[in-house]
């Protein structure tokens, strides 16, 4: 959502500090009770109603009340002295329930009876009981309260759709305000001033301003909270732990890694990089071209107009090395790298996978800069069928979705990997430019790989005289997984002769003989030619 935060604050305050000067400068109603006038000029007129029978004085006078307070009054009290024939007969204090407003006047007339024949009476003083200030301003607090409460929650609402990316909607509200936003917060001056000829008082102004400022201190607060939370890396959901704690080790891959012989220099403690990638040089210039390059000279690719992030698709035989080239991309750019296993991803309920997508992209937003790595993605994204109980059809338009407003959604960087083994297996709606633009082929290990795969896989193993020219020779046509099940087959072999004889057995090329009649390529023929089908499709 690209609501400027720092600007709202900065016109928020400027509004703040305009109205606080227009209190102080215009002083308006006093926090001194004592500040209300009673004009008893009316009580010189008064008229006097004498009842013989019953031996009373109905007294009729005027007066005239002006409240200078922030306060209500809700009740007066006048001081009368009473007269007949000029001879003084006694005094009396008289109470009214009247209310007089904060900044109001009133002019009336007002009664009382005396038990005594009198014709003039003399007014001695009077006293205002006033309203506490919660009975004065309680309307205004209620309502505030209210709206302030329910702007609020708007904005939390707000803030967790876009957070969920629950809704399209809040994208077309960021960039309303992104673009009007000057316009609709600078209303609130005028507002503001109309506010204030309305009430005629600093009080409900003010008010009103700590309803605004309570807004936003909510809002920040909220904010601050959802910082904390994803900075202790929890985001409410067992997926989206999955997502933190999901980033596999180097030893993961297939055993790709150069061996480090002491005293050699360190790689990147995070992970491998392309140069313990041993042959694939293809394969690794267009990886560096479509992700590397273009990650660390962002500017140069937008000048001359090339994309920078996107979609990739590696495809390739099992084994091959598909993750460890993503990992290398990811280390060699400092970016965040998010491996997803498609077969994760799939729910039975409704609407779950596609939100598991969802937060998945978000997290890839959030981070400014992201490699999303969907392992065996023909579990996801493979073609969609008129059969309605086919989870890929709801699926294969939500990742679409996702992919296509990369670029558009955020400033954010991401690039999103996909490997399969079955590429004639994903659909087409994938293929197409705008989603997985680049396709790069990930071959089996070439020879000088394989040699290295087995030098990595027998370090430290107790050998005599390996010749591992001959091992790589021997294994034309395997891939990482077949290297690896050779080594494990000769270290099994010199274990039982250990076991047999009671004294270690090296690992000799005895062994290797022994051992490579019984061991042979998992690579399927047929997979073979349909990758090659592929690859002249979309060489």
């Amino acid at each position: 959502m690209h609501i400027n935060i720092k600007r709202i604050m900065i016109i928020f305050t400027l509004f703040v500090l305009l109205l606080v000067l227009i209190v102080v400068f215009t002083g308006c109603q006093s926090t001194d009770k004592t500040e209300s006038y009673f004009n008893s000029a009316g009580t010189e007129k008064a008229t006097f109603n004498y009842n013989e029978v019953l031996h009373q004085t109905k007294v009729s006078y005027g007066v005239g009340f002006r409240n200078d307070t922030i306060y209500d009054i809700g009740k007066v009290a006048i001081k009368f002295s009473f007269y007949k024939g000029g001879e003084y007969v006694g005094q009396e204090t008289y109470t009214y329930d009247k209310v007089i407003g904060h900044g109001d006047e009133y002019d009336g007339t007002f009664f009382f009876t005396v038990n005594e024949e009198i014709d003039s009476i003399q007014y001695e003083g009077w006293k205002a009981e006033y309203k506490s200030f919660w009975d004065t301003y309680k309307v205004w607090f209620i309502v505030l309260i209210v709206l302030t409460g329910v702007a609020a929650l708007i904005y939390i609402a707000i803030m967790i759709a876009e957070d969920l990316d629950l809704f399209d909607t809040v994208e077309a509200i960021g960039d309303f305000f992104e673009e009007h936003g000057w316009v609709l917060i600078s209303l609130l001056i005028p507002i503001g001033f109309a506010v204030w000829g309305a009430v005629t008082s600093w009080v409900p102004v003010l008010l009103v301003l700590g309803g605004i400022v309570s807004f936003i201190v909510i809002g920040l607060l909220a904010h601050l909270i959802k910082y904390v939370i994803e900075g202790i890396g929890f985001h409410g959901s067992e997926f989206d732990a999955e997502l933190n704690d999901n980033e596999p080790s180097t030893a993961e891959f297939n055993g790709l890694e150069t061996p480090r012989e002491a005293g050699s220099s360190p790689k990147k403690t995070q992970g491998i990089t392309f140069d313990d990638i041993a042959g694939m040089e293809e394969a690794k210039q267009a990886f560096k071209e479509k992700v590397v390059y273009a990650l660390k000279n962002r500017e140069l690719y937008e000048k001359y107009g090339k994309k920078v992030g996107g979609g990739i698709l590696l495809y390739g035989l099992p084994g091959t090395g598909k993750t460890a080239f993503a990992e290398a991309a990811s280390n060699e750019t400092d970016s965040l790298f998010i491996p997803i296993k498609c077969a994760d991803i799939k729910s039975k309920w409704y609407g779950e996978s596609e939100g598991k997508i969802k937060a998945i992209f978000e997290k890839a937003r959030k981070a400014g800069k992201a490699i999303i790595f969907f392992d065996e993605f023909e579990a996801i994204g493979a073609k969609r069928t008129d059969n309605a109980d086919n989870g890929n059809n709801d699926l294969v338009p939500q990742i679409l979705a996702e992919m296509q407003g990369v670029d558009t959604k955020s400033d954010a960087i991401i690039v999103v990997i996909a490997a399969t083994n079955k590429p004639w297996a994903i659909d087409s709606a994938f293929l197409r430019p705008g989603r997985f633009d680049e396709k790069i082929h990930i071959p089996l290990p070439e020879v000088e790989a394989r040699k290295r795969l087995f030098e990595l896989n027998l370090k430290g193993a107790p050998q005599e005289d390996l010749d591992y020219d001959y091992l790589s020779s021997i294994t034309e046509g395997f891939n990482g997984a077949d290297v690896v099940g050779f080594c494990d087959k000769l270290k099994m072999l010199a274990i039982n002769k250990s076991m047999a004889d009671g004294k270690e057995h090296p690992i000799t090329m005895k062994d290797v003989k022994q051992t490579e009649t019984t061991v042979k390529s998992s690579v399927s023929t047929e997979d073979i030619e349909q990758l090659q089908l592929f690859q002249q499709q979309y060489k």
